[in-house]
């Protein structure tokens, strides 16, 4: 048995479906603020509006992916959403340096913080999963 199968009780692929669910809702509901915004005529011809909505429709993307590998075992299906989790990581590290430059209160301070934290966690909780169903997918364990 390998040392990357429970976290705090549970197995570590039911936390990754608990991380991929509380994801996939967060991206729907701002997916969804999006949208609304594009009834704001303010908003539509601005790039960055767009931007947003094709990095969203992109996020959405790469937490389906990682969906599907939960359901169908594939563990090589984890590694894009983990590469994209790391990216968010990097972002919010930058952004975190800008608003500490520029204005810095401790609240954006701790709020930022808490981010990065969080989104490494769930970095490292994937990751133990992509390593376990690798794992036992090698040796041609049904999981």
């Amino acid at each position: 048995m390998s040392g990357y199968e429970r976290m705090c009780c549970l197995h570590v692929k039911t936390w990754t479906w608990i991380i991929a669910l509380v994801e996939l809702i967060i991206a729907v509901i701002g997916f969804a603020d999006i949208i609304g915004n594009l009834v704001d005529r303010q908003h539509r011809a601005e790039a960055a509006f767009w931007a947003q909505l094709a990095i969203e429709a992109i996020w959405v993307l790469f937490i389906v992916m990682l969906v599907v590998a939960l359901s169908k075992n594939r563990a090589q299906l984890i590694i894009p959403h983990l590469v994209v989790s790391f990216a968010v990581v990097v972002f919010f590290v930058v952004d975190t340096i800008i608003l500490i430059i520029n204005v810095f209160t401790f609240w954006v301070f701790i709020y930022n913080g808490l981010l990065i934290i969080i989104v490494l966690s769930f970095i490292v909780v994937e990751y133990r999963c992509y390593l376990w169903m690798k794992e036992y997918h090698e040796i041609g364990i049904d999981i």
